[in-house]
């Protein structure tokens, strides 16, 4: 078999903050040891994404810390006080490029709980379907039904795969996919739920979805329905 497929956290990609093409009049960063680990930057953009402070607040303090010095991505994020509420955002979904993550995420609607009223609600969760996910990873990979191919042949997988009704039916042997659920806290009173779906063949992990746990269904469902 073919050497196992790298993780998406195992690969080295370019991130935005690599590769800034804004105004360098209102970006304040002097490119002085890039490869520099910025605990700082890594900081903010947590406080960003789980939007506990506001872009403005992250430009400010990344302006006004490259002031002082810091190097790097802190510089990148950074913006003048001048500029309006409006383009603190647009410039750090640009050095992010978070817009380029909503655009492939769907919406999908579900029975859920609203924690301070104490009622049941519909609750808009971003997904990633998981045949995008897989044509996706074919498509930069073409050598993975190859090598699906030559496990049916060798007979590697268990009597469950090919006792399947999919299988026997199916001219092309089906790709065996495997469901992954784990959860974390991530404070005193709320955690987080992730459904991973993996490519039994590569290896390859996709994260479908995630859920809060304080905003899942109480009358038993586990919003796991449709419609309410």
């Amino acid at each position: 078999m073919a050497n196992r497929r790298q993780h998406a956290w195992e690969q080295t990609s370019t991130h935005g903050w690599e590769n800034d093409d804004g105004d360098a009049n209102d970006t304040c960063s002097d490119g002085s040891d890039e490869g520099e680990a910025d605990e700082l930057a890594m900081f903010l953009e947590d406080l960003f994404i789980s939007k506990v402070i506001s872009a403005k607040h992250i430009c400010l303090i990344s302006y006004f810390a490259a002031k002082q010095g810091a190097w790097g991505k802190v510089g990148v994020l950074g913006r003048k006080p001048t500029n309006t509420m409006g383009h603190y955002q647009r410039h750090l979904d640009a050095v992010l490029q978070l817009r380029a993550i909503d655009k492939r995420n769907y919406d999908l609607a579900v029975p859920g709980h609203r924690p301070h009223d104490q009622t049941r609600t519909l609750h808009q969760l971003p997904v990633v379907p998981i045949h995008e996910c897989i044509e996706e990873e074919l498509h930069d990979d073409p050598t993975i039904l190859e090598q699906l191919d030559r496990s049916v042949r060798d007979r590697t997988w268990p009597p469950s795969y090919f006792d399947n009704p999919i299988v026997q039916t199916e001219g092309d042997s089906p790709l065996p996919i495997a469901m992954f659920v784990d959860g974390v806290p991530y404070s005193n009173l709320d955690g987080v739920l992730g459904f991973w779906f993996i490519n039994l063949i590569s290896g390859t992990r996709h994260l479908a979805v995630c859920m809060r746990k304080r905003n899942m269904c109480k009358c038993g469902c586990k919003s796991i329905y449709d419609s309410m």
